[in-house]
């Protein structure tokens, strides 16, 4: 491509032979006399930011001017003087054959006119680039406003110079094409920029318009095309070639443009894959694909290949998946199904992320998952609760033991287990209670949840208040109960307000008997009598709170014993409610639809309706009072003539068109009112729909478990069975002594089996059992702790 600048590409043919380069200083030019007005003129018109001298100059500053540039009096045509004194040490002259510049504190620099002609000019850096590097910074913007316009002055008017200006354009634009030629892009960029400077645009337009094709070429291969745009448009502005050769060369950049965005794309694409991103791979292809770099079938044969490696990802990840399980590495799945569900969304893992939360003991989350499949897939649901349920079990077994091996640290080293509740509903926390370990309770009292119940019905308190003799009830319940904890510590500073109080009183009172006052004493007395009074009653407070507290829960752990919750009921109860909401919620957003619709009919229905008294109103406006001489049926007649006459073109009269507009406001006004009230009670029915959905999460596991009352119960009262201990045995009452519960008893005993009872008794499982008995409608219960031997069953009342 580059070859092609030598082709004719304008109008004007460029001279491209090799040439010699004369020195310039060689020429010892001196300007003219008839061009000294016009420089003066010139300098006149641009160098008016200080004094300037173009005729008389001052003696003084006469000979400072010559011994600083080394000039003679008739070689000077102007000085530009930018001292403060004005003493002409500083600032510009010009003279017949050359420019000298000073600048405070600086060294004077001189240099001929032919060096100026062959110079380059920087407007941006204010700086002038001769030969040999020399660079000479002019600083000022006047000075380079006069400079090029004296540089363009000289070329204009001098052959001479104009050749020596043209020989060093061509020299340098020959550098510019050789180093395009050897693809040499940093020099041809460096010799491009000294061609820029050095070239006057409105002397030889063709070489100029080779600067802007070299610049095209160089942004090419820069791939800077912001580049070569701009120096196309420049090119187009000069108006010198074809314009089928300017269309080619558009052509070209916008190709190398392409290519090099495709190439940029394709890097791109290639990380994405190796990034297994495939999907915004995929992208780049079509992307690559709109640039019209290659043909089509191949991009979609690309567009295949990246979708079968994204396919075969896939397939590993699924494969790392059903391994992941198989190592228990629990945690690493849910990363991969995560994984999955970027890359393929709707991709169906959900059963084994279900089994990964069961493996992390998130038996809640298992469960609320397995919950949203029983509408899609009820076996499924039913297989992977069978599942849960075992999981479940395995894990309580291990829970137990720790609870009852005092195991505190697998807790805190399991946090996850903490609120795990096994097939009665019980969490840890309930297990500690039962166990009557304090320090368990302490350890997970962050787990309690008021109304967080079992199967049969009880929460953490009213297990801890079945039996209110329990050394543990004060303390536990005291962690446990928000309200007494904020009452006990209100107490506590009550108490400490009473202290200094009291002490204060006890200073005042010795003032007091020295003094001997009685009203003082008198004083002091009543607000410490007021203080106690005061401590007293809060007191009285806090423990009437705490003993209907334990009553409140002892009776309502009675009252379940007895009435144990009927999840069954609850939970049908509850999609009951739900199904109603569900309805309800339809009903609304349909009603909210159709009133969003019906708009344009109840406008007309409205406009209809409203139109006969708009357009009478109309009509008595347009004809005003009744005349005095006309009757009322009259005056009527003529109304409804004119009320009928603007119905015809009421769409042209303003009144009518007015309340019509105003009808419409009001209209609009009423159904957006309707219409956020129906947004109101959908988003009420959207949260209560929430609840419920909420609720029977929470009661539907309960359903799976069906359980011996008694069989939990057992656990309940484990502890009175580990502290029963067995007396001596009256042979002629046939009974045993035993103490239960700090209690003493007598239990009847066969004598037949009553040694095998004493001797195998540690070794004897208890079944616990109860007897309801209803006395005048008053429901009691009697526990029995129920010992088999050789066939005869020993109760043991506690």
């Amino acid at each position: 491509m580059l070859k092609k600048l030598f082709g004719s590409k304008s109008k004007v043919e460029a001279p491209v032979a090799s040439f010699d380069r004369p020195s310039l200083a060689g020429y010892g030019y001196r300007m003219q006399a008839e061009m000294e007005g016009e420089i003066r003129g010139l300098a006149e018109s641009l160098l008016t930011g200080a004094p300037l001298h173009t005729s008389v100059i001052p003696e003084k500053k006469l000979l400072n001017v010559m011994n600083t540039y080394g000039l003679d009096e008739d070689g000077i045509i102007a000085v530009y003087d930018t001292t403060v004194l004005k003493s002409g040490k500083d600032g510009l002259v010009v003279g017949k054959s050359m420019i000298g510049m000073k600048h405070s504190f600086e060294t004077a620099q001189t240099f001929v006119l032919e060096e100026l002609i062959t110079s380059g000019i920087d407007n941006d850096s204010k700086t002038l680039h001769f030969e040999g590097e020399k660079v000479v910074n002019a600083k000022r913007n006047e000075y380079m406003l006069f400079l090029t316009a004296l540089k363009e002055l000289l070329i204009s008017e001098d052959t001479t110079l104009k050749k020596a200006y043209e020989e060093k354009v061509e020299a340098v634009l020959e550098d510019v094409r050789g180093f395009i030629e050897e693809k040499e892009v940093s020099s041809s960029e460096a010799a491009l920029a000294k061609l820029e400077r050095l070239m006057v645009p409105s002397h030889c337009v063709d070489k100029v318009a080779m600067v802007y094709y070299y610049g095209c070429l160089i942004g090419m291969e820069r791939m800077d095309f912001e580049r070569s745009y701009r120096y196309l448009s420049r090119l187009k502005e000069l108006e010198i070639w074809e314009s089928k050769d300017i269309s080619q060369l558009e052509q070209e950049v916008d190709l190398k443009k392409a290519q090099y965005q495709f190439e940029i794309k394709e890097d791109r694409k290639e990380s994405l894959i190796l990034e297994k991103n495939f999907n915004e791979a995929i992208k780049m292809v079509m992307e690559q694909k709109e640039l019209g770099v290659v043909k089509e079938e191949v991009l979609e044969t690309e567009k295949r290949r990246i979708v079968a490696l994204k396919e075969a990802y896939i397939l590993s990840l699924e494969s790392a998946v059903m391994e992941k399980l198989e190592q228990k590495d629990y945690s690493t799945v849910l990363e991969i199904i995560a994984e999955l569900n970027e890359r393929r969304p709707g991709g169906y893992y959900e059963v084994y992320y279900i089994r990964a939360q069961m493996g992390l003991f998130a038996f809640e989350e298992a469960g609320k998952r397995i919950s949203s499949l029983e509408e899609t897939d009820s076996r499924l649901a039913e297989g992977l609760y069978a599942e849960l349920r075992t999981a479940r079990e395995n894990v309580i077994e291990t829970i137990h033991d720790a609870v009852q091996n005092k195991e505190y640290h697998f807790f805190t080293d399991h946090q996850e287990l903490k609120d795990v509740k096994d097939k009665w509903g019980m969490t840890p926390l309930m297990y500690f209670i039962v166990a009557k370990d304090i320090e368990g309770i302490r350890l997970l009292a962050d787990t309690h949840r008021p109304d967080e119940r079992n199967i049969l019905g009880h929460t953490a308190l009213n297990l801890l208040c079945m039996d209110l003799s329990d050394d543990i009830v004060g303390e536990a319940i005291d962690i446990l109960d928000d309200e007494l904890k904020q009452m006990l510590k209100t107490l506590k500073s009550k108490e400490k307000k009473k202290k200094a109080g009291s002490l204060l009183i006890k200073g005042v009172d010795s003032i007091n008997s020295n003094v001997g006052h009685f009203g003082v004493m008198k004083a002091t007395s009543e607000i410490e009598a007021n203080m106690d009074a005061s401590l007293e009653s809060y007191k009285l407070e806090v423990r009437a709170y705490f003993e209907q507290l334990l009553e409140g829960n002892h009776r309502e752990f009675t009252d379940v014993i007895i009435h144990p919750k009927d999840y069954k009921k609850e939970y049908d109860e509850l999609l009951s409610s739900k199904g109603k909401a569900e309805n309800e919620l339809a009903r609304i957003q349909k009603n909210k639809q159709k009133l969003e619709q019906s708009f344009d009919e109840e406008f007309v229905n409205l406009k209809h309706s409203k139109m006969a008294g708009i357009l009478y109103a109309a009509a008595g406006m347009e004809l005003g009072e009744k005349d005095e001489f006309e009757t009322t049926s009259e005056y009527e007649e003529r109304l409804q003539h004119m009320a009928s006459k603007l119905e015809m073109k009421h769409e042209e009269h303003a009144y009518i068109q007015s309340q019509l507009l105003h009808l419409e406001e009001e209209l609009k006004a009423s159904m957006s009112n309707q219409l956020d009230e129906m947004q109101r009670t959908i988003q009420t029915t959207q949260l209560e729909l929430n609840t419920l959905q909420k609720e029977i999460d929470k009661v539907r596991p309960m359903l799976d478990h069906h359980v011996d009352k008694n069989e939990l119960l057992s656990c309940y009262y484990q502890s009175y069975a580990e502290e029963i201990e067995i007396g001596m045995y009256d042979a002629d009452t046939e009974m045993f002594t035993v103490i239960i519960n700090k209690e003493e008893k007598k239990i009847t005993v066969p004598r037949r089996v009553a040694k095998s009872f004493k001797l195998q008794f540690d070794e004897l499982i208890p079944r616990y059992e109860m007897k309801l008995e209803n006395k005048d409608g008053n429901v009691s219960i009697q526990h029995f702790f129920v010992f088999v031997v050789e066939g005869e069953k020993i109760r043991v009342p506690f």
